[in-house]
Parts: C-alpha cells; sequence; structure tokens
C-alpha cells in the first residue's frame, strides 16, 4: 500500500477548548500546540481580529476558539478542540476510544475507603461502586490486588473533574457523617459521666478535632473542645488540652473568649505564664458574661509573674463583679486567691480568716474543684505559721479531694506541698517517695513550675549531705524560674545558695553569699514579700558581723 497523499485531523467540539486540549495533552502524552502571541497581537494592531476573539491562558495570549495538540512523533492525527455555542444535546457521533497499552500505576487506595469517600455508610462497597471498578480493570485503566491501584491517566481526569466540578464534595459529606458521630459519642460519655473513656480517648478526640479543621465542620471541632477541653486539663493531660483549645479558637465563632480562657488556665499549669497572660487578657472583656472569671484567672498569672499588688486589685474586680452577679462560684475563687496572695506577702492570719469564707462559698455553690485548692493553701498556710500537724492533715486531706473530684491537674503541686510537710515532720522516707511521685506526675502533665518547687525541696533534703548536689539543684531551680517569668522560685533559690556558701566555710564564700543575698532581697521587695525580706535581712546581718570578723 502507498503512502497517502492527505492528511487528517479530527476536530471535536467543546464549550472549553484550552482546557480540554490541557487534559487530552497529559492524558496521551502529546503536547499543546503552541500558538504564536505576536501573530495575534498584530491581527488586533491591523484589524483583522477583535479583542473577543481571544483569551488569556496560562499566562500566555491565544485564540479563544480553538486549540490543538499533537503527538510527540507525528505518528497520529492532529486533535483540534473547536469553540462552539451551542450545548451539547444528544450522544457523540464521533468520540475517541483509547485503549490503553499498559498499565503504569498512579494512585492507591484501599477498596474500603472508597465506599466512605462515596458516602457509603456501609464497610463494604456498593455493588454500584464493585461494577465501576470491574468495569474500569477491564479497561486497564486500575489494577485491584488488592488495594485500585489507578492509572495516571484517571488519576488525572479524577482531578479535572474534581476541579471543574464539586471539589471534595463526596469527602465533605463522610468527613461531616464522622465528625457529628464521633461527638455524639464524646457527648454521650460526658452526659454519663464517664470521664475515664474521655481520657482514654483523647488521641482520637484531638486528630479527630484536627482533622475537621481543613473540612467544613468547624462546628463540630468547636464541640469537641466545649467537651472534652475542660475534662482533659483537669484530668492533667494539659498538652492535649492545649491543643484541642488552639483548634477551637482557630476555627472561630462566639465561644472564642471562652476557649482563650481555658487556653490561658492551661498555659499557667504548663509554667508559661507570659502566654497564659496573653490569652487571658484576649479573652476579658467587660461586658462578657464570664468577665469575672478572666479577672480571676489574670490574677492568677500575675501573681504568678511576681506582681502580687495587680493580682489582689484583679481579684478584688472579679470578686466585686462576681458578687453583682450572683457567681457564688467565681467570688469563691477570687476570695481564696486573694487569700494566698496575702499569704505570700506574709499575712498569714488574715489569709487563713479569708480561706475559711472561700471555702464557704466554694461548698454552697458545689464546687469542689475550689473546695479542694482552698484545703490545699490552707495548708501551706499552716505550713508558713508553723502549724505542722494541722499541715500536714489538711495535705493529706487535698490529695483526698483532688483524687475524688478528679481534679488529676492540681495532684502534682499538693502532693509536692505534701512532700514539704513530710520532710519537716522528720518523715523522710515518706518525703522521699511523695516527692517523687509528685515529680512523675508533674513531668507527665507538664507542670513546670511545680517541678521548679520540687527542685528547691531536693536542694533542701541535700544541703547537709551534699552541697554540690544541692547547689546544683538551686541552679537548676534558678533557670527554671526566669525562663517560666517566675521569680519567686527564684527568690528562694538564691537564698538557699548563699547558706550554702556561708555553710562551706571556703575562701571567699561570705563574699558569694553578698550579691545572692542582694538578688534576693530585690526580689522579694519588688513582689512585696515580707517574709523572705526579712530572712534575707538578718542573713545579711550575719554576713556583715562575719565578714567584719575576719571570718
Amino acid at each position: 500500500m502507498t503512502s497517502s497523499p492527505y492528511t487528517f485531523q479530527v476536530t471535536i467540539d467543546a464549550a472549553q477548548p484550552h482546557v480540554l486540549a490541557d487534559w487530552w495533552a497529559q492524558a496521551l502524552g502529546w503536547t499543546v500546540e503552541p500558538q504564536d502571541a505576536d501573530f495575534i497581537r498584530s491581527m488586533l494592531a491591523q484589524g483583522f481580529a477583535s479583542e473577543a476573539e481571544t483569551t488569556e491562558h496560562r499566562g500566555a495570549l491565544v485564540w479563544a476558539t480553538g486549540a490543538a495538540i499533537n503527538h510527540p512523533d507525528g505518528a497520529a492525527p492532529r486533535l483540534l478542540f473547536n469553540q462552539v455555542p451551542e450545548a451539547k444535546t444528544v450522544k457523540n457521533r464521533v468520540h475517541l476510544d483509547l485503549r490503553m497499552l499498559g498499565l503504569f500505576p498512579g494512585s492507591t487506595i484501599g477498596p474500603e475507603a472508597i465506599g466512605l469517600l462515596l458516602g457509603d455508610d456501609d464497610s463494604e462497597r456498593p455493588s454500584e461502586v464493585s461494577d465501576l471498578l470491574a468495569l474500569l480493570e477491564r479497561e486497564h485503566l486500575i489494577r485491584q490486588d488488592p488495594d485500585v491501584v489507578l492509572h495516571d491517566s484517571v488519576a488525572a481526569f479524577a482531578r479535572t473533574i474534581a476541579a471543574q466540578e464539586e471539589p471534595r464534595s463526596r469527602q465533605e459529606r463522610a468527613i461531616v457523617r464522622l465528625a457529628e458521630c464521633y461527638v455524639e459519642l464524646v457527648r454521650s460519655a460526658v452526659a454519663q459521666g464517664d470521664p475515664d473513656w474521655v481520657e482514654a480517648e483523647r488521641s482520637a478526640i484531638l486528630a479527630v478535632a484536627g482533622l475537621m479543621g481543613s473540612w467544613p465542620t468547624a462546628s463540630q471541632t468547636i464541640a469537641l473542645a466545649e467537651l472534652a477541653g475542660e475534662l482533659l486539663g483537669d484530668r492533667g493531660y494539659l498538652a492535649e488540652a492545649n491543643a484541642l483549645f488552639r483548634l477551637a479558637i482557630a476555627a472561630g465563632g462566639p465561644g472564642e473568649r471562652g476557649f482563650r480562657r481555658s487556653l490561658g488556665r492551661v498555659l499557667e499549669m504548663q509554667g508559661n505564664f507570659p502566654g497564659a497572660h496573653e490569652q487571658l487578657v484576649l479573652a476579658y472583656h467587660p461586658a462578657d458574661v464570664d468577665a469575672e472569671r478572666s479577672l480571676n484567672a489574670i490574677g492568677n498569672v500575675l501573681k504568678r509573674l511576681g506582681r502580687l499588688e495587680e493580682a489582689m486589685a484583679s481579684y478584688r474586680e472579679a470578686q466585686a463583679l462576681a458578687r453583682s452577679r450572683g457567681n457564688l462560684m467565681t467570688q469563691g475563687r477570687a476570695l481564696g486567691n486573694l487569700a494566698d496572695t496575702l499569704r505570700l506577702q506574709g499575712d498569714t492570719a488574715q489569709a487563713i480568716t479569708l480561706f475559711e469564707e472561700a471555702f464557704a462559698l466554694a461548698r454552697e455553690a458545689g464546687d469542689e474543684v475550689n473546695q479542694t485548692i482552698v484545703v490545699a493553701n490552707t495548708s501551706i498556710a499552716a505550713w508558713d505559721s508553723g502549724d505542722l500537724p494541722e499541715a500536714l492533715r489538711l495535705a493529706r486531706r487535698s490529695i483526698e479531694l483532688g483524687r475524688a473530684t478528679g481534679y488529676e491537674a492540681g495532684l502534682p503541686r499538693y502532693l509536692s506541698h505534701l512532700a514539704l510537710v513530710l520532710q519537716d515532720s522528720g518523715l523522710l522516707e515518706e518525703a522521699r517517695n511523695t516527692r517523687d511521685e509528685a515529680a512523675a506526675a508533674a513531668e507527665a502533665s507538664g507542670q513546670r513550675d511545680v517541678i521548679g518547687e520540687l527542685l528547691l525541696q531536693q536542694g533542701v533534703a541535700q544541703m547537709d549531705t551534699s552541697p554540690q548536689a544541692a547547689a546544683d539543684s538551686f541552679e537548676r531551680a534558678i533557670a527554671l524560674s526566669r525562663e517560666m517569668a517566675n521569680p519567686l522560685h527564684e527568690c528562694e533559690a538564691l537564698i538557699r545558695l548563699a547558706d550554702l556558701d556561708v555553710a562551706s566555710g571556703e575562701a571567699g564564700a561570705l563574699v558569694r553569699a553578698k550579691p545572692r543575698l542582694l538578688d534576693a532581697g530585690a526580689i522579694a521587695e519588688a513582689m512585696g514579700l515580707t517574709v523572705e525580706l526579712t530572712r534575707v535581712a538578718t542573713r545579711l546581718e550575719a554576713l556583715a558581723q562575719g565578714l567584719a570578723e575576719g571570718h
């Protein structure tokens, strides 16, 4: 047979010729025929063509009415996609029927996932999906063994259709259904008073909430944070609560202030006091229904930052607002926090009186968490005043209450205080065991402030037997205190380091002790810590006498 004296092209009507040409070129491995932009511009300039006959495609000037593709070796007819005004109304008389010569694996998707993505509730594939897969396999467009492997051209087609039609619509329906079902599971567990289930599911809750962040299911993310965030925080899972509240904040909505307040509370327990303060300030608004709670939380962080006068002002404002609104819970919490700040300033008697009032308010409000907190803080006040039996009784009681109420987040601090009282009571073995338990709980929940307290306790316990180890513990406490911007622990550690210097009897030790005491005194004065100021003054006086005597 002699070669034909002519060639031909296949012309295909299209509404969007350039989009269709791109897709077929990618599917077949052909090339899109370039168009001469300079020639088009000259036609426009000479009036032989109008702007309406041109368009811009992929950043280039092209004729609007047509696009062509060619086989890279010229081994097949040219395909021209020609724009026509009328829509398709009947079946094509002529179409391209391509048979793939080989399978070139592309994307892989498990068979069980196909039903989910198509909105099927059952784990098995619906019959129409199975029929479709069987057809595609006969056409050599997919392979099933056992996963479904898409041919590259099929994957490209799916991407094109998804971009032109409803993007992710089926996936969205499936994810929304998943989100709704999971939220109902969590809601049911919370309603039935089953915090253990929520605790066990914490990783899944966080994963689902994170997944929903990229889908139109913000309301479900918010619902999960509302249901599980506070509970996980109270149970000591601070990292999970932190992440959940951040997801809810990112989702937006009218509850953002509440989530910022909750995040601030978690950050405070994690020892990130500047971060907590930032979130709580954003959460506060005078007209907000929970404004008194935000003020109380701001006071807590200011206290940790060593700004005691500002903290007391915030507590008093929170207490007054809570009283005017009849909010007994926040009124009791603000009063208890005010009492604890007075304790820090050395007014132990007044602090104990206010603790009693705060406990009565917490009991009237049914606030078991604050009852636990007040008992723990009253134990510290009893220890401050030298009443070790009462301090020990209340410390043990606070741990019992914390476990009974499920307020696990407070246990590291309560255990830390119990260890301190046990140490001072001469119960050294129990003190060590309790300190170890507190350290493990603090590490697990990420409560760096409690870790700082335990470093101080450990250093004090080591002072007589291992001065160098004690000094190392105090230095670590100082470093952690500075990292958290919490000067209270730094003040105590500096005083203890000065005591080690004096006790060492080394040459120049007294000279080293003086600047430590001066730094501690500056912190105590800035915070209004009268007890610490007295301790520093007493030591400086003894130090001056020792230097005068040539020691």
